[in-house]
Order: C-alpha cells, then structure tokens, then sequence
C-alpha cells in the first residue's frame, strides 16, 4: 500500500518537474518592467550596500514601502550563489515548483487524482509560466497562500503564524488573506453556534502582529507608514471598481483559455444544486478568500499579475468541484484524461501571445529582446554623444550592467513616464534632449524607434 502511494506521488512530482523543466530556457531572461523599476533593482541595490529587512537598507523610491522579505530572501541568496540574472529567475522557478507540489498537501483529505488535476491545471496557466521566472512576489504570495490555507484547515496554528507572518512580510496587501481566514472562522463559529466567537478568529489574526511590527519600524526610519505615492493609488470610485472588477472577472474565468475550465465548473455547479451536492469547507474558503482579495484589488493599482493567487485558488475548487460531478455521474477516467489534454492544448496556445501582455505571458521575453536590441544600437555610437529620452522602462534598464542592457554607462539620460502622470515620482531632468528611445509600441513587432528631434524624423529598426 505505501508503494502505491509512493509511486503516486512520484507522478505528481513528475509532472511539476515537467513544468519546470520546460522553462528552463527562459532563465537568461534580461529584467523586465517592474523586475527594473523595482524588485530587482532593489535587490541589486541591496547586494551593494547592507542585505537586510530593515526598512532604510532600501531607498524609499525603489522599495516602495513595501516589507522587504521578498528583497532580502533574493539578496541573500545572489550573494551566496551569484549576482546573475539567471540565479534570481531559478529561485523562482524553484518556488513555482513547491506551488506545483502543495495539492500534495491536501491529497489525504481531497484525493490524489485531484492533487494530479490540481497541479495540471495551475502549471499550464500562461501567467504562472510567465510569473514561474519572474523576480517578482506575486508567485511567492500565492505560494504562502495556499500553504496558510492548509495550515487554517489542518488548526496547524504554529505553522499558520510562522506562513502569515511570512506572507505579509512579503507583500503587505496580502493580509488581505489572512483578514479572509479571520472572517471565515468567524463566521463559522456563529452558524456552527462554535465556543470562542472571538478569540478562535483572533489567534488566526496572529500574523498581523509580524505586519504591524514593521510598519512601526518603518514609521522610525521614514517617517510614514506606508509608501505616499501609493497611498494616493487608493480609489473608491464605484465606476473605477466596477471596470477593475470587470476586467479581472473576464482575465481569471475566461482569458488565456480559462473559459473551458470555467465552463466545465458552471455546469458542475449547476448539476451539484440539482442533486443538493453541497460545498465542501475548502472549496467555501477558497471562494471566499478570492472574493476578499479581488475586491481589494479593485480599488488599487490594476495589474492582472495581482489575481494570481485568486486564480491558483479557482482552479483548486474548480478541481474539486468537478472532479466531485464526474465521480456522482460514473464518468470514466479516460475522458477526464481526455477532457485534461484539451485543456492543456488550449491553453498553450497562450503561453506566447502575439500583443504586448507586461508580465503575463512570455510574450515579455520578446519584449528584453527588443530592448536589448536597441541598446545594442545606441552605444554601438549612434547618438551616444547626445541627450537622449528613454521611455519606461528602459530609463532604468541604463542604471546597471547587471540588468544586462550594456556594458558601460550612459550619461544625460532623461526619465520619463509613458501616461506623462503629473504625480509621479520620477523628475524629468534634463528638460530638453536630442533622441526619444521607445520600445513600448512596437516590441512585438521586432521594430524599434528613435526620433531625432533635431532632424525631426524617425528611424525604425
């Protein structure tokens, strides 16, 4: 019997490696958007002066206010390791590989065939791939998550402070999460007419004690609690929140091939409301903790990178609640497996899109390509001797060798911000140049832009 079970999470893990396996190659992936503007320029910041997660071993400008375990655990690591861009991507592939693995964290409760569609269904996603080797926190977030979950359901409570404390340390919205948890058991405990109505809830609030902790060090070290610029980012205008909210319903349940899995659960639900087949507890936290977190993200900055988490969680339920139909009807496992193999053909077909995604996809390997492209050009002598405009993103591609843009340093460059916002943090000095660099229109067509403003013409590569 162990043998079997062994060899079952043998498959499991095969097929994570898989995944794993197949983004090998994208590891010598130059920095990208935000990887420059922030994350991985902290990171590199941090290796030049103090590797530390006290709030003043980063410049407010580039840590943003955020807790700096995220910033830390990759310094620490690149100065063990290396300071190479391909070691900071493999420490992401690697975290992507534990996410692969948590429904082996469930498999005594749910199954192992819903731990083998689980994983199957969070490693085809075309933003896990693409977030699977970006130095970013948004999979390292939805790593802890689920973990946290699991510690919630399993009354692990010493795990689950260590997990949440780590979680919001990582990136501050994500006690978002935990407040989740906290309403859940909450209102648990009042339909269950459970003891503890609000002590049970307040040992599961523990990790906001990690999160207060470094915001009054911070408040020491800065004078503010949270980062000004993105405390102005907050926008309750019930407009504003409908069209977020719209636009993440549509990219979590139908974009990048999404709409099979959605489909299949809509009709799994109807079913399990006509023969009265009701929700497990998981399957309501993980509605309930997307719902919070969606929400949330609604009145903030939008990013679609943001619901990873939310979509990692929907295909767990989505799994379960399936898989649970299948079994009440008597399906065979062969169509399922056929059902699985569509699903993965589909959404393969969006791993690469042909529009410019951010990070979404790979279509941003495109993209450093294209970037890399041009600045080839530039210092090879052309317009070297000049003043010259880079737009977002490539102004900070320039501030360091190691993002891997160029080898020497470029002098007079202006920082300038695509949406030309009045409000943002970065000056434009000088105020007249002599060359517009943009790569932001046209990366994916392989074509580039310079416009001398001397000459008055543009040249296309």
């Amino acid at each position: 019997m162990k043998s079997i079970t062994h060899n079952k999470h043998l498959v499991l893990i095969l097929v994570a490696l898989v995944f794993v396996v197949i983004r090998i190659p994208y590891l010598d992936t130059l920095l990208f958007w935000d990887e420059i503007g922030v994350y991985g320029r902290g990171i590199y910041y941090m290796l030049d002066g103090t590797v530390s997660m006290h709030p003043s071993a980063l410049d407010p400008v580039i840590s943003r206010g955020h807790p700096l375990l995220f910033t830390y655990l990759y310094a620490a690591v690149a100065r063990m390791v290396g300071e190479d861009i391909v070691v900071l991507r493999s420490l992401s592939l690697l975290f992507s590989f534990l996410l692969l693995l948590t429904p082996l964290l469930f498999v005594r409760e749910r199954g192992w065939r819903w731990s083998v569609v689980c994983t199957v269904l969070i490693g085809v996603q075309p933003i896990l791939a693409a977030q699977s080797i970006a130095v970013l926190p948004e999979l390292l977030v939805t790593l802890l998550s689920i973990v946290l979950i699991w510690a919630y359901l399993g009354r692990r409570l010493i795990l689950y402070f260590l997990v949440g404390s780590a979680l919001v340390l990582i990136k501050e919205t994500a006690i978002i999460i935990v407040g989740g948890i906290c309403f859940f058991d909450f209102v648990g405990r009042i339909r269950s007419r459970m003891d503890g109505l609000w002590w049970g809830p307040t040992l599961w609030a523990t990790p906001i004690i990690a999160l207060v902790g470094f915001l009054l060090v911070q408040k020491g070290a800065h004078g503010w609690y949270f980062f000004p610029y993105h405390a102005q980012g907050f926008i309750l205008d019930m407009g504003s929140m409908y069209k977020k909210l719209s636009n993440y319903l549509e990219f979590i349940f139908l974009a990048q091939g999404r709409f099979l899995v959605t489909l299949l659960l809509v009709m799994s639900l109807f079913v399990s409301y006509r023969k009265k087949l009701h929700l497990t507890k998981m399957e309501k936290l993980l509605f309930t903790l997307s719902a919070f977190y969606l929400l949330f993200h609604t009145s903030t900055f939008y990013l679609n990178r943001y619901v990873l988490v939310v979509i990692v969680m929907m295909m767990m339920a989505s799994a379960s609640i399936i898989l649970r139909t299948v079994s009440n009807w008597g399906i065979n496992n062969w169509l399922v497996t056929a059902v699985m193999v569509m699903i993965v053909a589909v959404q393969s077909i969006y791993h690469n899109s042909q529009r410019f995604s951010y990070d979404e996809d790979f279509s941003f390997v495109k993209f450093t390509k294209t970037q890399k492209e041009v600045m080839d050009y530039i210092v090879s002598g052309h317009y070297v001797e000049q003043k010259s405009l880079f737009v977002f993103p490539l102004i900070f591609a320039l501030e360091d060798r190691r993002y891997g843009y160029c080898d020497s340093d470029l002098d007079d460059v202006l920082s300038y911000s695509v949406k030309n916002n009045p409000t943002n943090i970065f000056k434009i000095m000088p105020m007249s140049y002599d060359v517009v660099v943009d790569t932001t229109q046209y990366s994916l067509a392989k074509t580039w832009t310079c416009y001398d403003t001397e000459f008055q013409h543009w040249q296309r590569r």
